[in-house]
């Protein structure tokens, strides 16, 4: 078991759309660097980057382009 914490989130996703799953993933965590590069080595793979309102996630797709986003903790 990793020494930092995590949560997860889950959102509904109405409209079906290229790249987008019906059910979207949302990891929260404190110790976001160490999560992203532990799901990479598993093979994630990077798709973006975004910050709004002072708050910054990180996008990734699974090996069959399923995405889902990692975010710190508040």
């Amino acid at each position: 078991m990793p020494d930092w914490q995590q949560r997860l989130a889950v959102q509904k996703v109405n409209a079906i759309s290229p790249g987008k799953n019906r059910i979207h993933l949302d990891l929260v965590t404190d110790a976001v660097t160490t999560a992203i590069a532990r799901w990479q080595e598993l093979g994630a793979e990077l798709v973006a980057t975004h910050e709004l309102g002072g708050v910054g996630w990180t996008v990734l797709a699974d090996p069959q382009g399923n995405q889902f986003c990692v975010a710190p903790t508040e």
